[in-house]
């Protein structure tokens, strides 16, 4: 797990280079910039328990295609996904409590 970056449950960053990304389990949240600029990024898994993906933290992941939102989810920070251009998919649940101003600005897939 050395390209994990956590602390008390908060994801800080990751330092990988992987296409996909399997997050571990003891991650609640998911970090200001934490993802963020990951070039070869294309696909994250996401167990249940994050609870929210805060500011910026996908920001120009730029091959990012589809992502899974785990039903414990309850937060999407502000430009959490923005200039996710390969963005093409994603489900939002009806019961997510807040999505924060242009979570998703610039995904032109969308």
């Amino acid at each position: 797990m050395k390209a994990f970056n956590i602390e008390n449950g908060v994801l800080i960053r990751y330092s990988g280079n992987k296409k996909s990304v399997t997050l571990p389990e003891e991650i609640t949240v998911i970090g200001n910039r934490a993802f963020e600029g990951s070039k070869n990024l294309e696909e994250i898994v996401r167990p249940e328990g994050v609870r929210e993906i805060r500011a910026t933290a996908f920001a120009t992941c730029r091959k990012l295609r589809s992502i899974s939102l785990p039903r414990s989810l309850m937060e999407l920070g502000e430009y959490a996904f923005s200039g996710c251009e390969g963005l093409a998919k994603i489900e939002l649940r009806s019961d997510l409590k807040v999505i924060r101003n242009n979570t998703f600005d610039g995904c032109r897939g969308l």
